[in-house]
């Protein structure tokens, strides 16, 4: 027997295994739920009523760059301006006056390597999981 087909059907046995392990599992996870499938569009949604019940209107990821001893911050999603400061206070006061009370901005200091965020005028040094 040719080593090239034999390689082939071992490729093609170990592909199998995986799906049929796949197809296995799903159907544990599936029983594991009371034959539930995920509703994840309406765990999202109860999130965000959570995150509104609790004042929080939108959670940005920012990026943060220190130019010339100025604080800048931009959105990670599309690289828009987010606002900017000498300090991390007066950054996190322009970010509340630019995106209003209620929003969140994550970010993780340039220089020092901590994550921090903005809330209603106020830094804060995140300690929740990275």
């Amino acid at each position: 027997m040719d080593d090239s087909l034999l390689g082939l059907i071992v490729v093609c046995v170990a592909f199998m295994a995986g799906y049929i392990y796949r197809e296995i599992k799903f159907i544990k996870d599936w029983a594991a739920t009371g034959n539930k499938l995920v509703d994840l569009d309406g765990q999202l949604e109860r999130v965000n009523r959570q995150l509104s019940d609790a004042g929080i209107k939108t959670i940005k990821h920012l990026r943060h760059e220190v130019i010339g001893g100025v604080n800048y911050f931009f959105t990670e999603a599309d690289g828009s301006f987010a606002g900017q400061g000498a300090t991390l206070e007066d950054a996190a006061k322009h970010w509340t006056l630019i995106n209003g009370r209620g929003a969140i901005g994550i970010f993780m200091h340039t220089i020092i390597n901590k994550r921090y965020y903005f809330i209603d005028g106020e830094c804060m040094e995140y300690s929740g999981e990275n």
